[in-house]
């Protein structure tokens, strides 16, 4: 039986092929994706959840434009501009060891509301700054990013208790995972936007704004977030023997290994992203 496609001269046979594979695979992620979407659809306290951290993901971003520029004009030193960045990172690296095994001993409702409003606080700090005090800037930057180290862990360990099988576990997971990059940029570039049409101050108040809301959101949430331990069963934090052996592991599995070697590499092409802000401003007049 002759197919359509060998009737068609050898170009357009190729064509349509191409085109068909192209509806095929268009066709495929969309049910992928209209399946990761349904868990949302279904549970209300996975929906809160998942919003409340790309509300939290765009809060921390948010204010990267608007601080940087402001850096620039009070500074004009490209060094400082640079070291806004390391203020977005930096803090996490010395934080994160404690982050974890406290979302795993401490009720992670109450640490995500309570860190949210903890950063609200910290992101104050972004109003008081000015000429003869941009460290205060800096100094509520590191406050932020250093508070970020307790939220994400208990995003993350909170989800399986928040699904209802492991079929919601997995499509909740798919989802979680592949909106960070794209909260990173929506948070970045919306807060870039923010700022040029309402200007630093409003951009800082709507910063603000973004942590409390995702302090609201999860204390709507009304499943619990963790599994209750018996006195028994809780044991001391141990950051750095954990933090030990988690390398050891890696060591081990070239994969994870790898994976954690690629946030290296997205560090030094962030921190070269970070010198837009210092072109905008030189070339353009904005920032």
């Amino acid at each position: 039986m002759l197919s359509v496609s060998s009737c068609l001269p050898a170009k357009e046979s190729e064509q349509l092929t191409n085109s068909l594979q192209q509806e095929i695979w268009c066709e495929a992620w969309y049910v992928k994706r209209k399946k990761h979407l349904n868990v949302l659809l279904a549970n209300k306290d996975v929906r809160r959840l998942f919003v409340a951290d790309n509300i939290s993901i765009i809060g921390d971003y948010f204010s990267y434009v608007a601080l940087a520029g402001m850096v620039k004009e009070v500074t004009d030193s490209n060094f400082l501009v640079a070291l806004v960045y390391v203020a977005f990172t930096l803090p996490s690296f010395f934080t994160t060891p404690f982050g974890g095994p406290t979302v795993d001993k401490f009720d992670r409702k109450k640490i995500i509301v309570f860190v949210s409003l903890m950063q609200a606080m910290c992101a104050v700090g972004f109003l008081f700054a000015s000429n003869s005090s941009i460290w205060i800037a800096f100094a509520a930057q590191i406050g932020i990013t250093s508070l970020s180290s307790f939220v994400t862990p208990a995003f993350g360990a909170a989800l399986p208790n928040l699904t209802r099988n492991d079929v919601e576990l997995r499509q909740a997971n798919a989802l979680f995972g592949s909106s960070w990059g794209a909260m990173v940029f929506i948070g970045a570039a919306a807060g870039g936007f923010f700022s040029q049409v309402f200007g630093r101050t409003a951009t800082f108040m709507a910063d603000i704004a973004t942590f409390i809301i995702c302090a609201g959101l999860v204390a709507l949430i009304k499943t619990p977030m963790q599994q209750q331990r018996t006195r028994g069963h809780q044991s001391r934090m141990r950051p750095f023997a954990d933090m030990r052996e988690a390398i050891h592991y890696a060591k081990s599995d070239h994969t994870i290994l790898a994976l954690l070697s690629s946030k290296t590499m997205f560090a030094f092409g962030a921190g070269t992203v970070s010198q837009l802000s210092v072109l905008a401003i030189d070339v353009f007049q904005k920032g």
